[in-house]
């Protein structure tokens, strides 16, 4: 259920102290300690909100059925979406039909009951998810649905139809304060429950704590100026830096698409892409009207099976993309500085700074691990320190001919081959790339429509070159 409900993690604390800086805290020295309760042994929607700047979505509620303490889980509005408040006692990824894991449990449920308030908005559900597993594999998951309005404790009880086929070692046990089914999720979709146990066995599991008495204080540092997708962001924030005291930690984790497990890149961004909407540009951002610019940042990767890191630009003005670049970050176990030009087209207004800790075609299982820590994040024009700064790219004379050009572009210069070659849209996506194998290899664009493109050379992770051309 968390992928299916996790918004992006916007941790907008101090922001607007800083908007006069085109890259805020870019030392990573800025972060507040947020602290929050979840049920003990439960994961919880408090994550999220709490990373968009916004109280806590899942709490203890004082007004029990059974003894002093219930949980109230709501729908809270954050940014152009809404996060629906959920808890679930384990961290599931994708469908689920596929969840596998969770407590202990003994013996063969038959059903699930217990006590429930709602005030669940016209056009919204909530839904209670159980889903049993045996050896890693799942053998059943079950479906309930909470809705409409209820001002006093009302019971519930479901069956498991059709019923466990065989005795389950494991539960996953949660619920949900919206529709996670049409992902149609409505500001101020309320449930409290309390009193939750399974039907037809004859101990409940301890780590369900179905009365919700037990309890349990998160603490957590949450970056400024800055939005982070990682599912467990105590990890953010790490030690290991180049200059002060902390630096900021991204990795690729594993999880699951529809069952089947696979490597989530994660990424570190001063921009965010709204909720539910595939085909919107990437918003936020900072003021940024320079020409030209280089973005200057020191870091260590550590690969997992072949994966590569990546940093992208992108340019903006009136919140369309006018510009951008990305670059390919080698293997580093030191700290290592990067100088990355910035391609300027138009006027431009806002730059988004992305870095990200692998591609997103790193998706393999064994590629999950990979590691990116990243620090002293400036511009050239807003530096963080006087002071001599020795990067590890290595710019050439470079160009790129014919320009404009029609079926192949060439690419100039000394001590190209072996090179590696990206060529992007003006939107920054990738659309070719390939390698230099001799002097004078002709690069055939045929397929790429007529437009501006820019390009980027590498070798053995040193940046060599990027340019621009364009297409007829």
């Amino acid at each position: 259920m968390k992928k299916q409900i996790l918004f992006l993690s916007m941790a907008c604390t101090g922001l607007f102290a800083m908007a006069q800086q085109t890259l805020p805290n870019g030392n990573f020295e800025s972060w507040t300690q947020e602290s929050y309760q979840n049920p003990k042994y439960y994961g919880s929607s408090n994550d999220e909100t709490k990373r968009a700047d916004l109280p806590p979505s899942c709490i203890r509620a004082t007004s029990a059925y059974h003894g002093t303490s219930a949980i109230r889980i709501t729908t809270v509005a954050a940014g152009n979406g809404q996060i629906p408040g959920f808890f679930v006692n384990s961290n599931p990824d994708g469908d689920p039909n596929t969840w596998h894991g969770g407590i202990p449990l003994n013996g063969t449920p038959t059903g699930v009951r217990g006590y429930y308030q709602s005030a669940v908005q016209p056009g919204d559900t909530g839904y209670v998810i159980v889903a049993f597993s045996k050896n890693g594999v799942n053998i059943g998951s079950y479906f309930f649905q909470l809705y409409g309005t209820h001002t006093s404790y009302t019971p519930f009880q479901f069956e498991f139809e059709p019923a466990l086929s065989e005795a389950p070692d494991s539960i996953i046990f949660g619920v949900v304060s919206s529709d996670i089914m049409s992902e149609n999720f409505i500001e101020g979709s309320m449930l409290q429950l309390d009193s939750i146990s399974l039907t037809g066995i004859a101990n409940q599991p301890t780590q369900l704590n179905g009365d919700f008495e037990e309890w349990e204080t998160v603490t957590s540092h949450v970056l400024s100026g800055w939005y982070v997708d990682m599912d467990d962001y105590s990890l953010v924030r790490s030690t290991d830096a180049y200059k002060g005291t902390y630096a900021t930690r991204i990795e690729t984790e594993l999880g699951d698409r529809d069952g089947v497990p696979q490597a989530n890149a994660r990424t570190l961004s001063t921009g965010y892409y709204p909720r539910n909407c595939n085909q919107c540009h990437i918003e936020g951002g900072y003021p940024f009207t320079n020409l030209s610019d280089t973005l200057l940042f020191w870091y260590k990767y550590t690969p997992s099976n072949g994966s590569v890191a990546q940093v992208m630009v992108q340019v903006k003005q009136n919140g369309q993309i006018i510009g951008g670049n990305m670059q390919e970050l080698a293997p580093a176990s030191e700290y290592t500085a990067i100088e990355f030009p910035i391609q300027v087209f138009g006027s431009p207004d806002t730059l988004v700074v992305t870095f990200q800790s692998s591609r997103w075609e790193d998706s393999l299982v064994t590629q999950a691990g990979a590691v990116l820590l990243v620090d002293e994040v400036q511009l050239q024009s807003e530096r963080l320190h006087t002071g001599l700064f020795a990067p590890k790219a290595v710019k050439q004379a470079v160009g790129v001919y014919p320009n404009p050009a029609t079926n192949t572009v060439v690419f100039k210069g000394d001590a190209l081959i072996g090179a590696q070659y990206h060529i992007l849209s003006i939107t920054g996506q990738v659309v070719l790339s390939g390698k230099i194998q001799t002097l004078g290899q002709q690069i055939d664009i045929g397929t790429l429509e007529g437009g501006l493109y820019f390009y980027t050379l590498q070798h053995d992770g040193q940046l060599l070159s990027t340019g621009k051309f364009r297409v007829e």
